[in-house]
């Protein structure tokens, strides 16, 4: 099966805002968020089970996959029906709580 993937407006918005503050602040590293976001898209698509099931969501299904380096989750959603994957979020790990999420 060949999946697609379909980023949400609002985790498009979520990547932009985090590769700038990422290009900004990490001089030495200025582009390894946009590489671990690349790494995990490829590892999504062969592996879509790959992610953790993120228990607190009120989507059922939702995934989330660690970006090691840079410490966020990619939060996604697999509709094999319509071979396709939703991306709702990519939050930092590091925050308190997950990020609010809509079904798509």
């Amino acid at each position: 099966m060949r999946l697609r993937i379909i980023v949400a407006p609002s985790a498009r918005r979520q990547v932009k805002a985090v590769r700038e503050w990422w290009r900004v602040h990490r001089p030495a590293a200025p582009f390894l968020f946009e590489e671990e976001l690349a790494n995990a898209r490829r590892a999504i698509l062969e592996t879509p089970d790959i992610g953790v099931l993120a228990h607190y969501s009120e989507i059922a299904g939702v995934r989330k996959y660690l970006l090691p380096r840079t410490r966020y989750h990619v939060y996604y959603l697999v509709d094999p029906g319509r071979q396709t994957v939703f991306v709702l979020s990519v939050w930092s790990a590091v925050r308190g709580s997950g990020p609010k999420l809509v079904k798509p």
